[in-house]
């Protein structure tokens, strides 16, 4: 992204709304960014190279973790 990192912009959607459900795409495996992520408030991560599954598997978790909090 040309302005903000992906760690940047999810800050910034968090400041808009915390409801917000963000899933980051990244090839940076490294614990510590992970750990970052989740404490900033990411929804969820997906790795490089990933595929299709991958991500349908992501967002349906989000989708379950939405559905148990409306309950």
């Amino acid at each position: 992204m040309p302005k903000l990192n992906g760690t940047d912009a999810l800050i910034e959607i968090k400041k808009i709304s915390l409801q917000a459900k963000i899933i980051i795409v990244t090839s940076d495996t490294s614990t510590e960014l992970k750990n970052k992520l989740e404490k900033i408030g990411a929804s969820g991560i997906i790795y490089k190279p990933f595929d299709m599954g991958k991500i349908i598997q992501v967002t349906q978790n989000i989708e379950n973790a939405h559905k148990m909090l409306i309950q």
